[in-house]
This record gives structure tokens, C-alpha cells and sequence, in this order.
């Protein structure tokens, strides 16, 4: 039967990672993913040979993984006078007689160059067609000789359903003595947040004769903050403008 009701009782054990798999892609995406979650896989040098892994939980190809307490992995000496770049990935595997699934973390060994480093390549696999291998890449480790430079992160953790649906309100006081009015900001972050703002003119008191406009003006952790402008001669508003503000804000996935 082609009709399966995946988290329903069947009387038997029938979900397996596969249905998950599929399931998860249509959700999200067929991409693999990192949460904002724990420490979102901070990479951290610990030596030249060790890098550590902390706390996350991702998605490779719709099957969710996450590490739970920090894990290490080794970074193979470098050489004098030569340039490599390794890959820290995420590697599933599938046990093609069992079919027992797992996830480790690996390291994928550039090969040294003179002049400059570049990526190894990253194995493709595709586990819904039925490959036992898949990788996802994390973090690219730079060595220049033996020295081992900073870890550079290939992802960006992707906020929870919730905090990318945009956010809306309407600020009705009077301006600042910068003729500004502000807002709380609801993703409590800057990054990767868009805000729009109108002005509304009605409701508006000691308006008479008078064109304004509304500009979103900056932000923080905490706050969005916009600022009023006169239309008709272009000068910022002073203190105690009464104002009505509508503005929506939303945060862009990745």
C-alpha cells in the first residue's frame, strides 16, 4: 500500500527514517539544516591537532541528528611551507546488510598546495535514493604550515519556526526630542532582521496643514526605533509629535 498514515498506531512497528525523511524535506527543506539550538556546533580549537565540536541539532537531508555534549575530532599535522584546507562534516551512514543508521562526526583531509589551499571535495550522497554515505560540511579548518588558523563556519543556524514569522504592531505616541518613537524588537537580535514602516495619518492630532513621513531609523537586541520627517519642508520632527506608526518586522532564513 502506497497510503501510509506515518504517526498513527498500525499494531506494528512501521515508521522508519525513511518516512521521517521524507516528511521533514516537505516540511523544511531538502537541504540540511543547523538549529539555533545548545551551542549551534561552536567549533573550537583546543590544539593544532584537536578541534571540538559543541552542543547542536541539525538536519542532514530530513533526518535529524544532534550532539549532546561536546565532541572531538583530529586535525592531522600540517606541513612546513604548504597551505591545506580540511572539512569537518557530519557523516551518515547506513549499514547496507542491517540497516542500522548513524551519524559521526569526521574530518576530510585537504590536499596541500604551495600557493593556495582549497576545499576537499565533499562526497555526494543522496538517502532517499539509497546511499549509505552522505556528508554534511560544517567547519573548514585552515592550516598555513603547521599552523592552524581560525575555524570558518559553513552554515548559519536557522532560528525556530516561530521566530521567522513576522512580527507587526502600531506605535501611537508622540516622538523623542530626536523626533523618533521606537518599538520592542520581538526577535531580540539584529541579525538578519528586515523592518518596514508607514505612517498613518489619521488619528493623528496637530497634523493640520501638515505632510509627514516615517522612516525606520535602527535597531538593537531590544528595541526598533524610527524617525519622523516633515514632507513638506524635509526637516526631522522635534519633541512631542503626536504620531501613528504601523511596522512589521520579519527575519530571514537561511
Amino acid at each position: 500500500m502506497t497510503i501510509e498514515l506515518v504517526d498513527g498506531k498500525a499494531g506494528v512497528a512501521h515508521i522508519s527514517s525513511e518516512d521521517k525523511a521524507i516528511i521533514h524535506q516537505a516540511k523544511f527543506s531538502k537541504s540540511d539544516v543547523v538549529f539555533d539550538w545548545g551551542d549551534a556546533f561552536k567549533c573550537t580549537m583546543g590544539s593544532a591537532n584537536k578541534a571540538t565540536i559543541g552542543t547542536g541539532c541539525a538536519s542532514i537531508q530530513g533526518l535529524d541528528w544532534h550532539i549532546t555534549a561536546a565532541e572531538s575530532v583530529t586535525i592531522s599535522n600540517g606541513s612546513q611551507g604548504m597551505k591545506r584546507n580540511d572539512i569537518i562534516c557530519a557523516h551518515y551512514h547506513r549499514d547496507s546488510k542491517t540497516g542500522n543508521e548513524l551519524v559521526e562526526l569526521v574530518v576530510l583531509k585537504g590536499t596541500p598546495n604551495a600557493t593556495a589551499a582549497a576545499d576537499p571535495t565533499i562526497p555526494s550522497g543522496k538517502i532517499l535514493p539509497g546511499a549509505v554515505d552522505a556528508y554534511m560540511p560544517l567547519w573548514r579548518i585552515p592550516l598555513d604550515g603547521i599552523t592552524v588558523g581560525t575555524p570558518v563556519r559553513l552554515f548559519t543556524p536557522r532560528w525556530a519556526l516561530w521566530d521567522s514569522v513576522p512580527h507587526c504592531g502600531l506605535i501611537s505616541t508622540a516622538t523623542d526630542r530626536e523626533g523618533m518613537v521606537t518599538a520592542d524588537n520581538p526577535f531580540r537580535t539584529t541579525d538578519g532582521v528586515f523592518v518596514l514602516c508607514q505612517l498613518c495619518p489619521n488619528g493623528m492630532s496637530d497634523a493640520a496643514g501638515k505632510l509627514f513621513e516615517a522612516f525606520f531609523w535602527d535597531m538593537t537586541d531590544s528595541r526598533l526605533r524610527f524617525r519622523i520627517r516633515r514632507a513638506d519642508n524635509h526637516e526631522w520632527v522635534n519633541d512631542q509629535q503626536p504620531v501613528r506608526v504601523y511596522w512589521v518586522a520579519f527575519k530571514q532564513q537561511s
